[in-house]
């Protein structure tokens, strides 16, 4: 199985509010290092999103198998909807299973799919990505949504990378600190 990112965040993880009040920026300087910031705070985001398995902020993501298994595994999570559940019939023909075939496990990270009750997976044409799952991920679509703890690593991560005292690579405080606020989001295989 393999899991892909078909379109980008509609957000920043963290408000440009915060972003400015962490750094201390008036307006002005803001308006003046934006762009560069939200590149930085995209990148710390996905260094996040990276050591714990998870998305923050909703994005399409798709998931391509070469048959049904038992239960599919959804990554990347939390499971915000599946919007298709695509496959290749046997016949070589490409179907879209009717969602009242299958249900979402969404309150568990990673989610999965499963065949809805008395029902079966369709049987599939024997070859390379016969079934792709299409789904959204993340907790919502603002800064508001992503757990706190989240927000607090992206902001601590991004003061300790524009602090000049802390220009040196190199392990500080407060970096030791901010990694220990993903531990509770991280997803163990």
């Amino acid at each position: 199985m393999s899991t892909t990112q078909v379109s980008a965040p509609v957000a920043l993880a963290v408000s440009l509010d915060d972003i400015a009040a962490t750094l201390r920026l008036d307006a002005d300087a803001l308006d003046a290092i934006g762009p560069t910031l939200a590149l930085t705070v995209r990148a710390i985001t996905q260094e996040a999103e990276h050591k714990t398995q998870r998305s923050f902020i909703n994005r399409g993501m798709r998931a391509t198998l070469d048959a049904f298994p038992e239960a599919i595994r959804i990554e990347r999570g939390p499971v915000f909807a599946v919007t298709a559940l695509n496959f290749r019939d046997a016949a070589g023909m490409m179907q879209q299973l009717d969602p009242q075939d299958f249900e979402v496990d969404n309150a568990t990270v990673p989610g999965w799919l499963v065949p809805a009750v008395s029902k079966a997976w369709p049987e599939t044409m024997v070859r390379i990505n016969a079934v792709t799952v299409d789904y959204t991920a993340g907790y919502g679509v603002s800064a508001d949504d992503v757990p706190e703890c989240a927000r607090q690593y992206i902001l601590l991560r991004l003061a300790d990378l524009w602090d000049p005292a802390n220009r040196k690579f190199g392990e500080t405080a407060a970096s030791v600190f901010a990694d220990s606020l993903l531990d509770q989001l991280r997803v163990y295989a």
